[in-house]
């Protein structure tokens, strides 16, 4: 694959101490959100319903208090930003570009924290199609991603202004990928390898767990910090194959550290896992291929019994402050919201910080929800919407654990449920991204 870069601008990065500085930076009472979407329909592994976007990544303002949302700028000119990921310490922001027909870029864009505009500063190619996912090391060195097309998934160097450096490791999927077409993907999905997520564990940073969703099975690598490579360590199911297929996604980690959920996109559930940190540490210092990750529990995102409509399941955000998890349901068109049940004492394996119970289905409207962010300190959840043509859906569910602690069962459920939509004129939505500090 020829090598696309353009130079860095790295005198147009203000540096910031940290996140959430930068996210106050913007006002007292406001915070930056980036929507990124869809610009083209014919070179995606999936069929979109809806228009493409005139433009790439709009920015909104984002009402602390009262969650409304405000446009306030909007950036052309990048190719389906599929995913993006806000660097923690500096106004930059990265945006991957999703396309089955030519290799993905990885997009840096300095942010103006005061207007929010975006000016696009370098671009390196991830040497495969449809890249889907960004992560950034502990150390904020590299940059991992994902490209969900042909499987590949690599790394590369971040300086110290946030600008990157060409792919310095690239792996490709034990068995290549041969669809020839999205009608050839689709029919046959399950039959090879899709990387669609690398997330890195919360006690060391250097085991990789990366969700195939063709092979159902959640792949390890252990990360090297100072090569920034990875290292192929074993791999284990998502979920039990009796009930498959199950088409693993997204992986989140809650903050204690001890807990990880992996939403499975074809059979509507969550398998919850428990992160053994003994058994990772082996995986990086004496290359054992012990699964790191312990299957807890598995349990569906729909409600009982299981509706007559086709469902398919999105994203998976676990709330900062560890009480829910939300996970986003297309067909049903409904985001299922879970409690994280903390039983008193030591938990055994079975009760360990297990989904327990829906606390209740949101419905968004008839619009396939297609992603969900917390903002990591206010109080309300973003949710990214696959919408009718020319319409989007916004819904904020306000999570402030002051206020639920007030409440009973009930009216505490009640009041995390209620929700605002709000309908934005915007084309498609593909992901959003806010200019806060990750727990």
């Amino acid at each position: 694959t020829p090598q696309r870069t353009r130079p860095f601008a790295g005198q147009n990065l203000p540096s910031h101490r940290n996140g959430q500085q930068m996210a106050e930076a913007t006002h007292d009472n406001t915070a930056l959100l980036f929507v990124g979407c869809y610009t083209k329909f014919d070179d995606l592994a999936h069929a979109p319903r809806g228009t493409p976007s005139d433009a790439s990544i709009y920015t909104y303002s984002l009402d602390k208090s009262s969650g409304k949302l405000k446009h306030v700028r909007s950036l052309s000119g990048i190719h389906n930003p599929a995913f993006m990921r806000f660097h923690p310490t500096r106004a930059v922001m990265y945006a991957a570009t999703e396309s089955i027909d030519s290799a993905g870029d990885i997009e840096t864009l300095a942010v103006d924290l005061r207007t929010g505009a975006l000016t696009r500063c370098g671009t390196q190619s991830a040497h495969g199609a449809s890249t889907c996912y960004l992560t950034l090391s502990p150390e904020l060195n590299c940059l991992l991603f994902t490209n969900y097309w042909d499987g590949s998934l690599g790394a590369m160097a971040v300086d110290v202004n946030g600008a990157l450096s060409p792919v310095v490791s690239l792996l490709e999927p034990p068995v290549p990928v041969r669809a020839a077409s999205r009608k050839d993907h689709l029919q046959n999905r399950q039959s090879e390898s899709h990387a669609h997520a690398i997330v890195l564990d919360p006690e060391f940073g250097r085991v990789a767990f990366v969700p195939d969703l063709g092979m159902d099975l959640i792949r390890q690598y252990v990360f090297d910090l100072s090569a920034c490579s990875l290292t192929p360590a074993g791999t284990l199911p998502c979920a039990p194959a009796d009930s498959a297929p199950h088409g693993p996604r997204y992986i989140e980690f809650d903050k204690s550290k001890k807990t990880a959920y992996v939403v499975n996109e074809l059979s509507s559930s969550v398998s919850v896992f428990r992160f053994d940190a003994a058994v990772a540490a082996d995986l990086i210092h004496s290359g054992s291929e012990e699964p790191a990750l312990q299957l807890l529990q598995v349990i569906s995102t729909l409600p009982s019994p299981a509706p007559a409509v086709f469902n398919t399941c999105g994203r998976i955000a676990v709330d900062p402050s560890g009480a829910f998890v939300l996970v986003s349901n297309r067909g049903h068109d409904s985001i299922a919201t879970f409690a994280i049940n903390r039983p008193g004492g030591q938990p055994t394996l079975e009760q360990a910080r297990a989904l327990s119970f829906f606390l209740a289905h949101t419905h968004t409207r008839s619009v396939r929800r297609k992603g969900t962010t917390f903002s990591f300190s206010l109080p309300f959840s973003v949710s990214a919407l696959q919408p009718q043509p020319r319409t989007l859906g916004q819904t904020n569910v306000r999570t402030n654990p002051r206020a639920r602690s007030r409440l009973g069962a009930k009216s505490r459920n009640e009041a995390f449920l209620q929700s605002s939509p709000l309908i934005l004129r915007a084309h498609f939505i593909k992901q959003l991204c806010i200019a806060q500090k990750a727990p």
